[in-house]
């Protein structure tokens, strides 16, 4: 996945923790999106939200590691070994 869609899950799954009520009715809208990250069928509210959370510390973890390897991967092309 790159950066621009990283951006854009991490977006996705942030507005979604701070929209959801697990507790209440879950909306058309939400059960969607809910879906597309695979947290369909979660009847306990406590699961939904630590699964949901921990989606979102994947997906920044994701971005972090793909920002360091992209980094040492420029710092490479700029600094070439010499054998």
């Amino acid at each position: 996945m790159n950066n621009s869609q990283l951006d854009r899950k991490i977006e996705e799954l942030k507005k979604l923790c701070g929209e959801l009520d697990p507790f209440n009715k879950i909306s058309k809208g939400h059960k969607k999106l809910l879906t597309k990250y695979g947290l369909n069928e979660i009847a306990d509210p406590f699961e939904l939200s630590n699964r949901l959370i921990l989606l979102v510390e994947n997906a920044i973890m994701e971005q972090l590691n793909s920002n360091d390897n992209n980094k040492k991967s420029d710092e490479t092309k700029s600094n070439p070994t010499i054998h």
